[in-house]
């Protein structure tokens, strides 16, 4: 007398289908892109652990000093947030650049060909 739990069922059904699954082939690995630009306040974020002196310790730690960076950031006029912005924004004209260039290159076209390719097997 043959088992009659689920398992031993679908062991059963397997055996008896006797087809080979297909495997479908892994979709390619697109090239890299350009890296987006850093924004406004991470920016300003870098800037003021570039001016902590050597061996200074905030109170709380890393959270501490990421309360300080965001209470520094919200106290400041947009006048002094400006050159953080205008950095952002000049970065992002040459990133949006480099993305056309990107979806436009020899790299990125032979993988497109490729994903569609292995999509239809």
């Amino acid at each position: 007398m043959a088992a009659s739990t689920p398992v031993a069922v679908a062991a059963a059904a397997a055996a008896a289908n006797s087809q080979v699954p297909t495997v479908r082939p892994e979709l390619p690995t697109p090239p890299p892109e350009p890296s987006k630009p850093l924004v406004p306040y991470l920016r300003f974020s870098n800037h003021f652990w570039g001016t902590l002196e050597k061996g200074r310790v905030i109170k709380g730690g890393i959270a501490g000093a990421g309360a300080e960076i965001g209470g520094r950031w919200r106290a400041m006029t947009e006048e002094e947030k400006r050159p953080f912005k205008q950095a952002y924004e000049d970065d992002k004209k040459i990133y949006l650049e480099k993305v056309k260039q990107y979806y436009a290159s020899p790299e990125y076209k032979e993988y497109e060909k490729k994903r569609e390719t292995a999509k239809r097997q």
